[in-house]
């Protein structure tokens, strides 16, 4: 990750930093899944609520500082200065985790997919390609695109003709068959629209729309962080090991969501910033079910021998939801003349994305007796 950063800093030309963010986005997927997954392997079942629930907390209080530093770096003229600066921190972090982590080797290891794994990015990696140059670098109908979509689809097929015959699958495409990790895989996806916004979205938002300095921007993230910090303890213990409650929190996570993102698409400039918060503490209560209950809820739902494929395709499904939906909310905002409505719209469809999470997950996720 320390690396990749690097290179992004040191990047010279557009597409040199979009394969640094690239590499980026792959060991960070890593990095943020681990210490979850660390979790469960050390506590019983009945713990899985409150330790899931310190992790967050830890990371939201982390996430205090840093998007305000970047603010202000950003506004002094220093814009490449925010790639170095959790460099330190990561360096850190690996140090603990790696000190105090226990190197237990379990019996029967796997084996790494490695053409599974090429397959998967030939298949999403052009087509990510499609749906964010097409229409700019070169016409939608063209030979590119032809050559990219077919390249895609082949890549596709080898895919899953391979991860339904291999024993130990890059990507476990028969685990989907369990109707809870598809519901898993289908909330991470779409709810991907609403981190996508708050993250990448909401400062530029802030800065054409409500006409906030980068620094002010960087604070509107502060109610989400501010309630993510402290309500894992209290919803972890809430949920305990009650199937109900986690199907209830899902629930009404999408709703959550819906409401932040269908909020701020009708704030203009000269809005209450105070609305603006509000609408952000409610968004933190949904991250904090996302966050905190996702895992607990469906690894207490499948097979113990499914946990690693569940975790496996949450993590991927997240990353498709962040590739795609960032894609999708560009292509948004190239259909509109008008920047301010054009990110108005983008939250609207990001709204009726994570709206659906909730109908999904009352069908999907039937109450069961106790």
């Amino acid at each position: 990750m320390c690396a990749f950063l690097i290179l992004a800093y040191f990047s010279t030309n557009f597409v040199m930093l979009l394969i640094a963010w690239f590499l980026c986005g792959a060991a960070i997927g890593g990095f943020m899944s681990g210490p979850f997954l660390i979790m469960m392997d050390i506590y019983e079942q009945k713990d899985w609520g409150k330790m899931s629930a310190n992790i967050v907390t830890a990371l939201s209080l982390g996430m205090i500082v840093g998007p305000i530093v970047t603010g202000m770096l950003v506004d002094a003229g220093y814009m490449r200065m925010f790639f170095l600066l959790p460099i330190p921190f990561f360096i850190i972090a690996s140090a603990i985790q790696f000190a105090l982590y226990p190197n237990k080797r379990r019996e029967g290891g796997t084996r790494f997919d490695a053409p599974g794994v090429i397959y998967l990015v030939l298949a999403l990696v052009p087509f990510v390609v499609i749906l964010n140059f097409a229409g700019s670098m070169f016409p939608w109908a063209s030979a590119t695109t032809l050559l990219l979509a077919a390249v895609t689809v082949i890549a596709l097929v080898l895919l899953i003709r391979r991860e339904t015959r291999t024993e130990f699958p890059a990507f476990p495409i028969g685990a989907l068959k369990n109707r809870i990790i598809l519901l898993c895989a289908l909330i991470c996806f779409l709810a991907s629209a609403y981190s996508v916004l708050t993250a990448g979205f909401l400062i530029y938002f802030a800065q054409v729309v409500l006409q906030a300095s980068a620094t002010s921007g960087s604070t509107l993230l502060l109610p989400q962080v501010l309630v993510s910090m402290i309500l894992p303890q209290f919803v972890g213990r809430w949920a305990g090991g009650n199937q109900n409650r986690y199907r209830l929190a899902l629930a009404v996570m999408g709703v959550l969501f819906a409401v932040t993102l269908g909020g701020i698409s009708m704030m203009k400039a000269g809005s209450s910033m105070v609305i603006f918060y509000a609408l952000m503490a409610v968004g933190g209560i949904g991250y904090t079910f996302l966050n905190n209950l996702m895992a607990p809820f469906v690894s207490m739902n499948v097979d113990r021998s499914q946990i690693g494929a569940a975790n496996g395709l949450k993590s991927f499904f997240t990353t498709l939801g962040t590739a795609v939906m960032g894609s999708v909310f560009g292509l948004i905002l190239g259909l509109f003349e008008n920047i301010a409505t054009a990110l108005a719209a983008a939250f609207v469809f990001g709204a009726v994305c994570c709206l659906v999470v909730t109908p999904l997950t009352l069908v999907l996720a039937k109450k069961k007796p106790e």
